[in-house]
């Protein structure tokens, strides 16, 4: 496993669920997206039952994000687990190919001390209070756009780094802990999937307050070395909300999505091989027994805007293999996260 897959910082709360994750959520109306009761036991929703979700985040937006992330792994018996606590700011600036977004103050907890230590506040840390998650741009309907300037970025965190650990008298007492290297390459395939459950799964697309609807999405596989899987969603709208517990405005709605896989989507996994040798040799005598995925969102927001309250994002993934001497190989993995926003007025 790569050193940032299991280091303890922000980002790795945004690797948990729905990697890679494209909703096919169409119009009202449409055939493919009935809602899944029927028409005669549900009434005619009241055109303004009926919200547009849009990504409008205002100029200037910003929001401090405070939450936790858990995993657990068992495998064959040994057991692995953790739990990542963070603190962060998020924000949006203008960009030429839309907006873009920012993440800085980081505050990580110490399991030394067991407290919330913000980065500017430790000689030797205050320049990476800015950097240990690079930015990356959204269309401005809310489309991800990709990390320009990403190797950039990463090589003056990796730069910081160097000059931390190369310091002669160390970290000082109360440092939360931090990684020796980032990977552009990981940062590239995990930046955007935090955005999704937040604002890419939603935006564009029409809801009835109250009902559910089928959706088609695809996630990946984390014990199968991210094997692309068709996941069969339910989302369920909440009506008005509150959109935190301090006020009693119901300005938000609840969205929750609830997937499995596609049974016919695994047919050909199961049975298949986990892992092949390179060039023309055979298949490698490993065969998938056992496969299982869910996972879910559940996400509160302003639908006008899809400024974002609080997201809660759970993935559960169980795998066995039949090894070549007839042995099981079985891993068990829980994932979990939970953010809350408070934007900053």
């Amino acid at each position: 496993m790569h050193l940032l897959a299991r280091c303890r910082f922000p980002g790795r709360a945004t690797y948990s669920v729905l990697v890679g994750a494209c909703l096919a959520l169409l119009p009202l109306g449409c055939a493919s997206t009935q809602p899944l009761a029927s028409a005669a036991a549900a009434p005619a929703r009241a055109l303004s039952d009926r919200i547009a979700l849009a990504f409008a985040w205002p100029a200037g937006f910003a929001a401090r994000v405070a939450g936790t992330e858990s995993s657990r792994l068992v495998t064959d018996g040994s057991q692995d687990e953790s739990r990542t606590e963070m603190s962060y700011r998020v924000s949006v600036e203008l960009d030429p190919l839309g907006a873009r977004i920012r993440y800085d103050d980081f505050a990580l907890r110490d399991p030394r001390t067991d407290s919330l230590v913000s980065l500017r506040s430790v000689p030797g840390l205050e320049a990476l209070t800015a950097a240990l998650r690079p930015s990356f741009v959204v269309s401005q309907d809310g489309r991800f756009g990709g990390t320009p300037g990403l190797e950039e970025e990463v090589a003056a965190i990796n730069r910081a780094l160097d000059a931390l650990h190369a310091r002669a008298e160390g970290l000082p007492q109360g440092a939360p802990l931090l990684p020796t290297r980032f990977s552009a390459e990981l940062f590239r395939r995990h930046v955007p999937v935090d955005w999704g459950p937040l604002v890419e799964l939603w935006a564009g697309r029409e809801i009835a307050l109250g009902e559910r609807y089928q959706v088609d999405l695809v996630t990946r596989m984390p014990l199968l070395d991210g094997a692309p899987i068709r996941m069969d969603g339910e989302l369920q709208v909440s009506g008005r909300v509150p959109c935190d517990g301090d006020d009693g405005m119901a300005r938000c709605v609840e969205l929750v999505l609830v997937s499995r896989p596609d049974p016919l989507e695994l047919l050909p996994l199961l049975g298949g091989d986990a892992e092949r040798q390179g060039g023309d040799a055979a298949p490698a005598p490993v065969t998938v027994t056992r496969l299982e995925l869910d996972e879910s969102v559940r996400l509160v927001t302003e639908p006008e805007t899809l400024v974002p309250h609080r997201v809660d994002t759970r993935r559960r993934a169980r795998l066995s293999l039949r090894l070549a001497d007839g042995s099981v190989h079985t891993d068990a993995l829980d994932q979990e996260s939970n953010l809350v926003f408070h934007p900053e007025s």
